[in-house]
């Protein structure tokens, strides 16, 4: 596709990405977090996105890249209370990040997910303490 998608284009990914992703994403719990780990590995890195699309994939990293920052931003703001935002603390929370980026690096290398990578990283480095 390119750099900047027509809008109807871009409201047919949104779209895409919220059905396939719907009930696995943002659940709570282990199971949930592990069914959109593998449904990224089996659907080119998005939650259930259709296999092979590229502008979904991008898609799902950047709203984990704006994840993490958010994380790391509230954190260097409030520190380790910002945890206490997650059912399951910061490892893993973590966690969840580091597989993530495991299925996103095995599909494609790319810039967006070194930096989702570098973020992770510094989160990591900066909570270090509570682990």
């Amino acid at each position: 596709m390119g750099h900047v998608a027509p809008q109807r284009h871009r409201a047919q990914l949104r779209l895409e990405c919220r059905a396939h992703g719907r009930g696995t994403v943002r659940q709570p719990h282990r199971g949930s977090r592990q069914q959109a780990i593998l449904a990224g590995a089996q659907a080119s890195l998005c939650p259930a996105p259709s296999p092979g699309t590229a502008d979904v994939q991008l898609i799902s990293v950047a709203d984990k890249l704006y994840n993490a920052r958010a994380i790391l931003e509230d954190y260097r703001e409030i520190g380790p209370t910002v945890w206490k935002r997650f059912k399951r603390g910061r490892n893993d929370q973590i966690s969840y990040f580091d597989q993530l980026l495991a299925v996103y690096k095995s599909s494609a290398a790319s810039r967006i997910v070194d930096e989702l990578e570098r973020v992770v990283n510094e989160l990591r480095k900066i909570s270090a303490k509570e682990a």
